[in-house]
């Protein structure tokens, strides 16, 4: 075992994580699984989704069909919301010849799909849809031909649109990156757009490249329980405080191993020290993905691998400070329980996300019920 921890000012590139609204109350949920879309989502062929999009020429719905074109998709963000933004996106991969997706490179080489190719969201393409002096002739022939681009970039910019409608042969549609509706999940919102129904979590398993650890367990190791621990987020106040003492509870009543993951995030800012006999240190989201399977049980915040864990079917817990929107942002799997925080604490100050609010017993039993679950499923 060794103290895993690193000084403020360390840099890395990886893993950085997905941002939330603010508000919410306490909630927790023993299976919260994918919801259905709502009757009021838009579908394909519906009359208009303009209050999320805005289009070069016309305001129709997105008409999202089987069919033989080359598209382009631009999504920006962070690793949550890319992994939120995967149903949507696997499904609308299947209804077309080929996907060109230009995002962050750290979060699309999770993605392994036959009919989806994944550029940089650095690629010279993005730049040119933000030139004052655009030449269709010329896009077409450093890039090639695009039917139809979604774009969930470049919202309110016109020309941004402009250039993207000159792009295409037929049609090009620009979202607002967040327009949840109240009650609605990222995952349904990016669904939405599209008028499509997202791809179920077993479809999007298939679709994710995992990477064996590489220092993979010996054989008696595997016998102990192992916790996976992420004690980070892209939000400091997001980040709960009681890990190392919840890391000692862990020890003290299992006997189990710990594994704890670090981004750049957490490495620039430094983080409360945690007994672990595996550190991650900005590891690639394959890698990361690997050490997760291989764990018994996972516990994080409201980041992005607490939503790589949910779309893997981890058992485990995720912890919400009072500032995320739950209903928005919570783990879709029947594996994960989740629990908030629905105050901010008067000793320690609203940025502060302290086991005051959320105690390390209370998170423990939380914890606990899951391991139980997973040692004693029902027959």
């Amino acid at each position: 075992m060794r103290s895993f921890t690193l000084p403020p000012g360390f840099s890395a590139s990886s893993l950085p994580h997905t941002s939330a609204p603010s508000g919410s109350t306490t909630r927790r949920s023993l299976t919260t699984g994918v919801s259905p879309i709502k009757s009021s989502t838009v579908r394909a062929g519906a009359v208009s989704i303009s209050v999320n999009t805005e289009y070069s020429e016309t305001t129709e719905a997105v008409p999202v069909s089987q069919s033989n074109e080359r598209a382009l998709v631009v999504f920006p963000g962070a690793l949550g919301d890319f992994l939120c933004f995967l149903p949507a996106l696997v499904a609308f991969a299947q209804r077309v010849r080929e996907t060109i997706l230009l995002a962050r490179s750290d979060w699309t080489v999770i993605l392994d799909h036959p009919r989806i190719v994944s550029w940089s969201i650095e690629h010279p393409a993005l730049t040119w849809l933000y030139r004052n002096d655009f030449f269709r002739e010329e896009w077409i022939e450093r890039f090639g031909r695009f039917d139809v681009a979604y774009s969930w970039s470049g919202f309110g910019d016109r020309q941004f649109t402009n250039n993207l409608d000159a792009a295409v042969e037929t049609r090009a549609f620009v979202f607002r990156f967040r327009a949840f509706e109240e009650g609605e999940h990222a995952s349904e919102y990016y669904a939405r757009c599209l008028g499509l129904e997202p791809a179920s979590r077993e479809t999007v398993q298939q679709c994710l490249r995992v990477a064996s650890p590489r220092n993979a367990l010996e054989k008696g190791q595997r016998l102990a329980p192992t916790l996976f621990i992420h004690p980070g987020s892209g939000a400091e106040r997001k980040n709960w405080r009681g890990f190392p003492n919840l890391a000692r509870l862990w020890r003290a009543r299992t006997g189990g191993r710990i594994v704890v993951a670090l981004g750049p995030t957490e490495l620039e800012r430094g983080v409360a020290a945690i007994d672990a006999d595996e550190g991650l240190v900005a590891r690639p989201l394959p890698e990361v993905a690997g050490f997760l399977q291989d764990a018994t049980l996972f516990v994080g915040n409201d980041s992005g691998i607490s939503h790589l864990a949910a779309l893997l079917g981890i058992p485990g817990l995720v912890l919400l400070s009072c500032h995320t929107r739950a209903e928005h942002w919570h783990p879709r799997s029947p594996t994960i329980e989740w629990v908030q925080a629905n105050h901010q604490c008067d000793l320690c100050g609203p940025e502060v996300f302290c086991d005051h609010v959320l105690p390390a017993e209370q998170v423990w039993c939380h914890l606990e019920a899951v391991y139980e679950r997973i040692r004693s499923p029902k027959v």
